[in-house]
């Protein structure tokens, strides 16, 4: 077990590390440079590198003292397994376009990583709503069918424009199931943060920062397949600062509920 100061510590520096490269990506980004020094090595290069940092970040904290005895022990083992294959995607996508020269691979190992990913993302949110606030069951199942319902809506009318321009590809109608992920992932986050903003409870602040994460997702999501759909993404597109937010969020949340370990 660690110990939870070094834990926070390591925690700070990671995140640091962690922005230090979301800033010298988007100064790529924006400046265009990005393009010029080869967008598919970098880009890759940054996205896995903020996606490794987060699993580092969760892991550190699954074995600190908050992690070992606080929030949801269980939980936590689950959410990092569903970064670790998260991070595998990247990795994936990353041989992919480098050795491969299969640029923009959807369709592929990476999809299917990230489908695992996110289901075990369900599953650990799942499990946190249950084990830290178990009470207010009917309001539960409201708010997770509301953001099924709104996933299902979202993706029927994206489904019926492919459909509208000829498409009925696999690879294209796979990238739908993601903003079906985020949106069943919010309604169950929506189910643990509501009782803090009723209790007006400030533990468990990180949520709010996964919660914003998981929103920043579900903006790329639907971004991206609207520019694949006119070839016009490309690895080190000015989106992928949006898509590394999740990541960043997941190490931030970490720093939140170390510190607030120490208080108690």
């Amino acid at each position: 077990m660690i110990n939870n100061n070094f834990a926070k510590k390591i925690v700070k520096l990671l995140f640091i590390i962690q922005i230090a490269f979301y800033l010298v990506y988007s100064i790529l980004i924006f400046s265009g440079k990005i393009l010029v020094i080869n967008s598919v090595l970098w880009g890759n290069f940054f996205t896995t590198s903020i996606s490794l940092i987060a699993v580092i970040s969760i892991i550190v904290f699954l074995y600190s003292e908050a992690g070992k005895q606080g929030m949801d022990p269980k939980g936590n083992k689950i959410l990092a397994v569903a970064l670790i294959f998260m991070f595998l995607g990247d990795i994936l996508w990353f041989l992919n376009e480098l050795f491969l020269e299969n640029l923009v691979p959807i369709g592929g190992w990476p999809d299917i990583s990230w489908n695992i990913a996110y289901l075990l993302l369900i599953w650990a949110f799942l499990h946190f709503s249950e084990s830290i606030f178990s009470e207010s069951v009917n309001w539960k199942i409201g708010i997770l069918t509301t953001g099924i319902l709104i996933a299902i809506i979202n993706a029927f009318i994206s489904l019926r424009e492919y459909f509208t321009l000829g498409i009925y590809g696999f690879s294209f109608i796979i990238q739908e199931i993601y903003p079906i992920y985020d949106f069943i992932l919010i309604g169950i986050l929506l189910t643990i943060i509501g009782p803090l903003i009723v209790n007006k409870d400030k533990a468990f602040r990180g949520f709010y920062i996964i919660l914003f994460g998981l929103a920043a997702r579900i903006i790329y999501d639907n971004l991206f397949v609207d520019l694949v759909l006119n070839g016009a993404y490309y690895t080190g597109h000015i989106i992928d600062l949006i898509y590394v937010i999740f990541y960043i969020g997941i190490c931030l949340s970490s720093i939140c509920y170390l510190k607030e370990w120490k208080k108690r």
